[in-house]
């Protein structure tokens, strides 16, 4: 297990190093994109995606040391952190020029809304059965 656990460490690490490369390779190649609109705010949430990842790091080691200092239903707010910022940047890239900001920006809001509301409900329900 601890070979699997550095591994996909590793990974992940390297992965994000890779993305970060390349990423700045095509803003280098293509100048162009750092004026349009979409591409600053596609940014902004990579540079939040980044910060999570290495926030989830520290929240990780702190798990490995049996620091807890998280509930369960923190946890599940904390992982939808990541959903929804992949969910803004995939909807920024798919609909760049087929949409204006106040429907971005209610669709990111939407689905934000979705998730909490879903995250509240299953606490409901694990509420009732006794588990919490």
């Amino acid at each position: 297990m601890a070979l699997f656990n550095s591994f996909f460490t590793f990974l992940l690490r390297e992965c994000l190093h890779l993305s970060i490369i390349f990423g700045v390779r095509m803003l280098v190649a293509q100048p162009i994109l750092l004026k349009q609109g979409w591409m600053l705010a596609k940014l902004v949430f990579v540079l939040l995606l980044v910060a999570y990842h290495y926030a989830s790091g520290a929240i990780y080691n702190q798990f490995k040391n049996d620091i807890v200092n998280y509930t369960s239903v923190k946890m599940r707010l904390w992982n939808e952190v990541a959903t929804i910022l992949l969910f803004a940047i995939v909807f920024l890239v798919e609909l760049q020029n087929e949409m204006n900001a106040l429907i971005g920006l209610g669709g990111f809001v939407g689905v934000s809304l979705l998730l909490m509301s879903g995250v509240k409900i299953y606490k409901q329900y694990r509420q009732k059965k006794g588990e919490l």
